[in-house]
């Protein structure tokens, strides 16, 4: 897979699994891509500077806990945590460029019951995974290697958290556009 070396489905499932068990938020490791001190300008503000808890707050009109931040050369992750949902914020730069056909086809692959949609207005390239009965994950791709992934699960049908994820990526946008 190119943004991810084969991580994002994991990523992905951990997520799942914290939507389905109402348990801690997962502690996904980031995946191993390459560094970005020069080559992502969008990667140098940590996830947690990016999309804050006020944001998530008022996007989702409840109170979390949180901005548990881990990083890696490559990028950061940032969780936010209320009742049974989590929002986490991955903010980080591929070795090669996404292809975004064969991401989404490994996704389909290891999440058969989630669709799958285009993200419009976000000004870039990005879809949607949305997995009924937990939420939505939206990646934005920018520059065909800065990735951008809002997740929002555990807080109702995909509808709902495809809308909040939107919202709080073009809040995250606005905060990493060079």
């Amino acid at each position: 897979m190119a943004f991810c070396n084969g991580t994002v489905v994991a990523f992905l499932k951990l997520a799942l699994f914290f939507a389905a068990a109402a348990a801690q938020a997962p502690q996904a490791p980031a995946p191993r891509l390459a560094p970005h001190a020069l080559q992502c300008p969008r990667c140098a503000v940590s996830a947690c500077a990016t999309l804050s808890k006020v944001d998530v707050q008022e996007e989702l009109g409840r109170t979390f806990s949180g901005g548990e931040q881990s990083s890696e050369e490559a990028g950061s992750i940032c969780d936010y945590a209320s009742g049974d949902g989590q929002v986490r914020l991955l903010v980080q730069h591929a070795a090669a460029d996404v292809d975004l056909r064969t991401e989404v086809q490994a996704l389909r692959a290891s999440i058969p019951e989630a669709s799958f949609r285009i993200a419009e207005g976000l000004g870039a390239p990005a879809f949607f995974v949305e997995i009924p009965g937990a939420g939505s994950q939206l990646y934005v791709i920018q520059d065909q290697r800065d990735i951008l992934m809002v997740s929002v699960l555990g807080f109702g049908e995909p509808e709902r958290a495809s809308r909040a994820a939107a919202a709080l990526a073009r809040k995250a946008l606005a905060r990493t556009r060079p």
